[in-house]
C-alpha cells in the first residue's frame, strides 16, 4: 500500500486523544464478557468464577542480577483469565508503569519531583521505588477493580494462582 509508518510522536499524540475512549470501550467489553461467563458458570451466576492470573514485565527480572539491587523492570501487566469456558477469556487487567517523561524533564532542571504525584500529566502509575514485581499486590489490585466493576454486593472470586 506504500503507506509510510507514523512517527512515534504522532502515535503518542493520537494515543492521548483516543486513549480514554479505548479504555472505556475495553471496560465495557470486559463487563459484557463477564456477564456472559457468569451465565455459563456451572455454580450459577452468583457463585465465584474460577480464574488464574499471571504477570509479565518489559525486562526480565533476572536481567539486573549483579548489576543493580533494584528491579530492572519499569512496566508490568497482570491479567486474570477465567477458567469457566474453553476460550479462557481475559476478565481483568492491571498495568503498572514507572516511566514518566514529564518527571524526567522537571528533574533535568534541578527540581525534586515525585511520581505519580507531581503536577501535570504523569504517566507513571507507581513510584520508582515501589516494587513492580509484587505478585501478591497485583492480583489484589486487579481483583478489587474487577469486583468494583462487576458487583455491588460483596462476592467472592475464587482465584487459583498459577506461577510459571
Amino acid at each position: 500500500m506504500n503507506v509510510p509508518p507514523p512517527s512515534s510522536c504522532g502515535l503518542q499524540k493520537t494515543s492521548y486523544v483516543v486513549g480514554d475512549a479505548i479504555t472505556i470501550l475495553n471496560q465495557a467489553d470486559l463487563k459484557k464478557q463477564c456477564k456472559r461467563i457468569k451465565t455459563l458458570n456451572p455454580g450459577g451466576p452468583d457463585s465465584g468464577i474460577r480464574a488464574e492470573g499471571d504477570g509479565r514485565y518489559n525486562n526480565p527480572l533476572y536481567s539486573g542480577v549483579g548489576k543493580t539491587p533494584f528491579q530492572p523492570a519499569t512496566q508490568s501487566t497482570y491479567i486474570i483469565c477465567e477458567n469457566v469456558t474453553k476460550s479462557k477469556k481475559i476478565i481483568a487487567v492491571n498495568t503498572q508503569n514507572k516511566l514518566c517523561k514529564k518527571a524526567s524533564t522537571i528533574r533535568a532542571t534541578g527540581q525534586e519531583v515525585r511520581c505519580p504525584y507531581h503536577p501535570g500529566k504523569c504517566t507513571a502509575t507507581i513510584a520508582p521505588e515501589d516494587s513492580i514485581g509484587d505478585e501478591k499486590e497485583q492480583p489484589d489490585n486487579v481483583l478489587q477493580s474487577y469486583l468494583r466493576r462487576e458487583y455491588t454486593s460483596a462476592t467472592l472470586l475464587q482465584m487459583e494462582t498459577v506461577q510459571l
